[in-house]
């Protein structure tokens, strides 16, 4: 017997990331503090459990460089 189909969404605009981005106070976030993002100083960052890319896509709407890193591989492939 097939499985149905499911569907996964994640949303980057709305929701609590949507918050963040526009409510959340920019480089001043914890986050973003926390990851060195100052004025005139933007890192490298390793997001070594990437998970939904949540807080990846936070810190690259800052203007940090962001590598992504899942190692489950069902998280991976999506």
């Amino acid at each position: 017997m097939a499985q149905p189909e499911t569907e996964l969404r994640v949303d980057f605009v709305g929701g609590a990331v949507g918050h963040r981005l526009r409510f959340g106070g920019g480089r001043g976030q914890d986050l973003a503090k926390a990851m060195g993002l100052r004025a005139g100083k933007t890192p490298t960052v390793i997001d070594a459990t990437a998970g939904l890319g949540r807080d990846s896509f936070l810190l690259a709407s800052l203007g940090a460089k962001v590598t992504m890193i899942e190692r489950s591989p069902k998280m991976y492939a999506l």
